[in-house]
């Protein structure tokens, strides 16, 4: 619908009678504009910039922002948005409900590799489906886990067809094409064909609250979206859940209608510390078996929280955003972008990939894992709460890989990582007394592109003297993670440290149970420096979530701003539990178990099946090796209990300690945790 800029004028105050939803957004032409532009005409409500081919911009814009940018000078053309998209023909595109069809037709003839799950619904209660393509579709296996996605704008509809497009592949080849078969075995491979269903339905690039979702991510937000806050709608929150459950190794976000692989960042023309991995393995290769061009999604064109942005900077995860042309036909578009999605499918597994587990029980843990080749950081990501597994993406060299975990002592281990394939590498960690922030839920650093050699993952971990700044008013939301909340205790419970660049800096601190930005929060205080705080003064017992916001006072500088560092937790719990103790053994041979050894208390229990008594070595060693205890006890025929805690020293500290028996050739260790 072609609606010139004086229409739009002339209608503006019969929009403005309506609520916001009402509102209708309608396709502009902005020809011959610099670059340097974009940014101001971004920040116009109610405009977005959806596309630019040369130097002549396409504008999505209601009737008071066109005007708007007409006060500003910008002279607007009213085109269609078939001009943009191209004619979606529907004897070739899916409509929205023949996509579930096709899924579920898929589910049904495949399920020894396919299955389906529902992540979430959107405004307008249409589910938000995921396939899995795997081998055991119904198991998390540690392998590398891929995720392809679309109709971000519902208008793009070329994004949904090349996702079922590789979907159908997969499933009809699997089991008789050998190489599919080893792909579909050896990878976890998810779609989301359809991000915003209310959007699909409706043929409009908006969501049914008329919010842009490729704008709403909470990774450096600047308000681009329509909506008041970062994760404000429940397509974006689904899909953030998605990223932090399902901790991928690559992901693709599938839109039209021009011919780029779009690196990151969008938001800023800084270099993603994982450049060789992002951009020199995986989306030159990409553009290479397409025919598309590679370029920076900052030097197309400057978007802010956008999903790709989000998908790293919050998640760890390499992403891309492939632009495809939107032709009549989707197939032969289809096919373009087939070998490209074997190729990523393929890398997704490289690199280095493990377990992180409770040293004790084996269970699994949610970490932040870090990595360094030389003095170079990579970005960092985390391992899944349910299954503990992690991969990452490395080209081939040495690392330097520390994991952390709240509650648990870190550990560094160096891995060798080498072409086209993944090293094994998993972390048993030991329990301990140090809870920190594991994950970053939302965070604000930058926008305007001053030099800022900080990351956001900075402020995660422990306290290491290496922070995120956050900028004059930006922002972070700190995850302590499902298992380690914040708990109120005797005196302080919360440490705040800021990283020293030679300026102290100030800001709020907030504590929470939600991690969305307009949640409830309870305010702790305002800090300049590092601070502690007791949150007690809040009300709650626990929170799970901190929200750190910069005063606004410093603005000079490489680093302006609060300098986060760590958000420590002095009061939280440990969740090791006690296993299930095993039955002793009854027989001709001296039977040992140790009870209550994750407790205050712990007894070894020994059972002497013989008639006389048993002189029974024992040793206590430190996870240093240090002997803390020697000596010798007596096990009286039958059942026997020896109170572990009397043989400990009494000013020994909490930690790890090794727990030895021996009695001629019979012998047992055990490893046990002391409290102080």
């Amino acid at each position: 619908m072609k609606i010139c800029v004086i229409f739009c004028l002339i209608l503006s105050p019969v929009f403005s009678l309506f609520s916001y939803n009402s509102r209708v957004y309608s396709y502009y032409l902005l020809e011959n504009r610099s670059f340097s532009e974009i940014a101001d005409i971004q920040r116009v409500e109610d405009v977005s910039v959806v596309g630019m081919r040369g130097d002549s911009l396409f504008i999505e814009a209601t009737c008071e922002g066109a005007q708007a940018l007409h006060r500003l000078g910008f002279p607007l053309s009213g085109i269609d948005q078939d001009i943009i998209f191209g004619n979606t023909d529907n004897g070739y595109y899916h409509t929205w409900t023949q996509v579930q069809s096709e899924i579920a037709s898929y589910i049904s003839s495949h399920p020894g590799i396919a299955k389906c799950d529902t992540i979430g619904y959107s405004v307008q209660n249409r589910p938000i489906l995921r396939v899995k393509i795997s081998d055991n579709p119904g198991s998390d296996e540690l392998e590398g886990r891929i995720q392809f996605n679309g109709c971000h704008h519902g208008n793009e509809k070329i994004s949904t067809e090349i996702n079922l497009y590789f979907m159908r592949f997969l499933c009809d080849n699997y089991g008789t094409l050998p190489w599919v078969t080893s792909l579909v075995d050896s990878r976890e491979i998810f779609f989301i064909p359809v991000v915003n269903p209310d959007g699909f339905v409706l043929n409009q690039r908006r969501n049914a609250n008329n919010i842009d979702i490729n704008r709403d991510y909470g990774y450096q937000w600047f308000n681009e979206s329509g909506a008041a806050n970062p994760f404000s709608e429940p397509e974006t929150r689904a899909m953030r859940e998605d990223f932090a459950s399902m901790c991928y190794s690559i992901s693709l976000d599938y839109h039209s209608v021009s011919e780029y692989v779009n690196y990151l960042w969008d938001y800023s023309s800084r270099v993603v510390p994982d450049w060789q991995e992002e951009v020199v393995m995986f989306s030159v290769p990409y553009a290479d078996s397409t025919g598309y061009d590679t370029i920076n999604g900052y030097s197309w064109y400057q978007v802010s929280s956008s999903c790709q942005d989000a998908t790293y900077g919050l998640f760890g995860t390499l992403a891309v955003t492939i632009e495809s042309q939107q032709p009549s036909d989707p197939d032969p578009e289809c096919l373009k972008n087939l070998g490209a999605m074997v190729y990523v499918t393929k890398l997704s597994g490289h690199g280095i990939n493990g377990y992180v587990l409770d040293s004790f029980t084996g269970q699994p843990l949610e970490a932040v894992l870090f990595f360094k080749k030389g003095s170079d950081p990579k970005w960092t990501v985390n391992s899944r709460v349910l299954t503990g597994d992690y991969q990452k993406i490395l080209s081939p060299g040495t690392y330097q890989v520390t994991a952390h975990a709240p509650g648990y002592a870190s550990k560094t281990i160096n891995v060798q990582v080498y072409a086209d394939t993944s090293s094994g590498q998993d972390f048993l960690l030991n329990p301990s007394e140090n809870y920190f922030g594991v994950r970053m839920m939302c965070a604000r650093q930058e926008y305007s592109n001053f030099t800022n050699t900080t990351h956001s993952f900075n402020a995660l971990g422990p306290a290491d003297g290496i922070g995120m700044s956050l900028n004059r008013l930006g922002y972070a939301i700190i995850d302590f993670g499902e298992n380690f909340p914040v708990l109120d205790g005797p005196g302080y419970d919360l440490i705040v440290h800021e990283a020293q660049d030679g300026i102290t800096d100030s800001c709020f601190v907030y504590i929470g149970n939600s991690p969305e930005y307009a949640g409830t929060w309870h305010y702790l205080g305002k800090i300049s420096g590092n601070d502690s705080f007791d949150i007690a003064s809040t009300g709650l017992t626990q929170a799970r979530y901190v929200k750190i916001m910069d005063d606004g006072s410093t603005t000079s500088g490489s680093t302006p701003g609060y300098d986060l560092d760590a958000v420590h937790a002095i009061n939280s719990s440990n969740s090791v539990e006690e296993p299930l103790p095993e039955i002793p053994v009854y027989g001709n041979n001296l039977s040992f178990y140790l009870a209550g050894n994750f407790l205050p208390l712990k007894t070894l229990y020994v059972f002497n099946p013989e008639n006389d008594e048993k002189i029974l070595d024992i040793a206590i060693s430190d996870v240093s090796g240090r002997m803390v205890f020697s000596g010798k006890i007596k096990a009286m025929p039958g059942q026997n209990y020896f109170s572990v805690n009397e043989m400990l020293p009494k000013n020994s500290r909490s930690g790890i300690f090794y727990l030895s028996v021996r009695s001629g050739y019979i012998s047992e260790s055990f490893k046990m945790l002391n409290f102080r």
